[in-house]
């Protein structure tokens, strides 16, 4: 955890593979006074062995702690899978609704790479 904690102290906004931090509810609450975005692989954090299974993602104990997340795909020829997939699989096996999907990706608009006039014309048009 101490790569995150660097990479956050020098001002990342998103931190990628950051699953081991669903470990501690003590470095869930730090993140979330922080208002850092955690990037969630679920097949890949699987295969990797990052979690022993999907259950061990947690979503509802970043929700309680309104901790900012966002649901990828990591190397998608590697793990065979699309967004799309990722997201059925979480829906499947009730770990998010449609509505959680909406909620998070219309937050991850302001965690993006692009600059702020580029995420205002972004928010417009979805919102």
């Amino acid at each position: 955890m101490k790569n995150v904690y660097d990479s956050v102290e020098l001002g990342a906004k998103r931190i990628g593979h950051g699953v081991a931090l669903l470990k501690s509810e003590q470095e869930i609450k730090e993140f979330s006074k922080r208002k850092v975005l955690l990037e969630i692989c679920p097949k890949s954090n699987v295969q990797t062995k990052a979690i022993k299974c999907l259950e061990d993602l947690d979503i509802e104990l970043l929700k309680q702690y309104n901790v900012p997340y966002l649901i990828n795909t990591d190397n998608r020829t590697v793990t065979g899978t699309t967004l799309i997939k990722e997201y059925r699989l979480l829906l499947e096996n009730n770990l998010i609704s449609m509505d959680e999907i909406k909620r998070i990706n219309k937050e991850a608009i302001g965690y993006t790479f692009i600059d702020k006039s580029e995420i205002e014309l972004l928010m417009k048009k979805i919102l």
